[in-house]
């Protein structure tokens, strides 16, 4: 099971790494994805929404990932999905 899964939207880029940490870009600003944004406070509205997107389409798929996830890494934050809607 591989556990990073992405989202790319037309200036961004988002990839979850449940065990290393996650990866945001610029695309517009960093087209060579060299500068991740991730851990920078300026830019934590947008991992969130772009996390919860994510996630959302993770669960309307079905993804094992995120079934397992769910039980052991969003007690934390369970509505998370839930923030796009």
């Amino acid at each position: 099971l591989y556990s990073s899964r992405m989202l790319r939207e037309e200036n961004w880029k988002y990839v979850f790494n449940p065990v290393g940490g996650d990866e945001l870009y610029h695309l517009a600003t960093d087209a060579g994805e060299l500068c991740n944004l991730a851990e920078n406070p300026c830019y934590a509205a947008e991992k969130t929404r772009l996390k919860a997107r994510l996630w959302a389409k993770m669960e309307e798929i079905g993804d094992p990932l995120c079934q397992i996830w769910n039980r052991i890494f969003l007690l934390e934050e369970p509505t998370l999905a839930q923030r796009i809607a």
